[in-house]
């Protein structure tokens, strides 16, 4: 019994005593208690103080779960970003079945976006993790878009999206809808260019990190769209970053260094900087 259950526990997990996931990763052996091991700068770098709240809400008939992740040290409501997961069938913690690595990708982010006093909603993909299934990407998105909103802690003036990789084809679709519900404040791309096309039903501020092989094309649209829209946007790339885990469509990187489990401490670095000066852009507004 002891064997099997820790045969579903990643490093990350382990050394931090998590023991809600049940995506299986691989048998626990000396492979995965050097990861441990390895695991403990990670663990110490990503550790910040938040509270996790966590929510089961409905995607038509089918059961998801989810949490929202809220800075502990200050009072909210605060900004809030809702996290739209890649293509594969990634876990609230942005582990995939089927690919490797188990790098606990979105923990990471979530815990470095409350140190910058930010929500962040994310949640397990339809039949991963907690989530009994799900009615469709796009519909799985919205509901829990309104879940997140539902939150007294979630500041509804000061909402963002991060969008990791191919998430970013279901926002585009679902945007009208998204902003009916209520109104976005800006949009973060992770490992995703930008359709040229869609910027033109989009008015906000935009930040898009991507690795240095891929920006140009995203480059050239985004300046276009800051000039004639005069709103705040980049494009910031980022070097030496692993282009197989996570990567859906094996072409863009992922932004995670290859030889650790920790995020890109540039991504990191680029998601405060973005994040202080779309929150002082958002205040100016009247």
């Amino acid at each position: 019994l002891f064997f099997c259950f820790f045969k579903q526990k990643t490093a990350c997990e382990i050394y931090q005593c998590d023991w809600s996931s049940d995506v299986c990763s691989s048998d626990l052996g000396i492979h995965t208690v050097c990861e441990v091991i390895n695991c403990w700068r990670c663990c110490q770098i990503n550790t910040y103080p938040i509270i996790s709240r966590n929510y089961n809400f409905f995607s038509g008939p089918f059961q998801l779960s989810g949490q929202l992740d809220c800075p502990s040290t200050e009072k909210g409501p605060f900004p809030s970003l809702l996290l739209v997961p890649g293509t594969a069938q990634h876990d609230r913690r942005g582990n995939a079945r089927g690919f490797p690595g188990y790098n606990d990708y979105y923990s990471q982010i979530a815990h470095f976006v409350t140190k910058e006093k930010y929500n962040i909603f994310r949640y397990d993909k339809g039949g991963v993790g907690q989530s009994k299934g799900g009615l469709s990407f796009s519909s799985d998105m919205v509901s829990a878009y309104r879940t997140m909103l539902k939150d007294e802690m979630v500041d509804k003036s000061r909402i963002g999206l991060i969008v990791h990789g191919g998430g970013s084809a279901h926002v585009y679709r679902r945007w009208g809808e998204l902003n009916r519900i209520n109104s976005i404040s800006h949009l973060i791309l992770l490992g995703t260019g930008v359709n040229e096309l869609k910027l033109r039903e989009i008015s906000i501020p935009i930040s898009v990190i991507l690795g240095d092989d891929v920006a140009d094309k995203s480059m050239r649209a985004i300046e276009q769209y800051s000039t004639i829209k005069n709103i705040l946007a980049e494009v910031v790339t980022i070097a030496n970053v692993d282009k197989n885990l996570f990567d859906t469509s094996r072409t863009k990187p992922n932004l995670l260094k290859e030889e650790t489990c920790k995020l890109h401490p540039d991504v990191a670095g680029l998601l405060a900087k973005w994040l202080s000066k779309v929150d002082s852009e958002i205040r100016k507004e009247p």
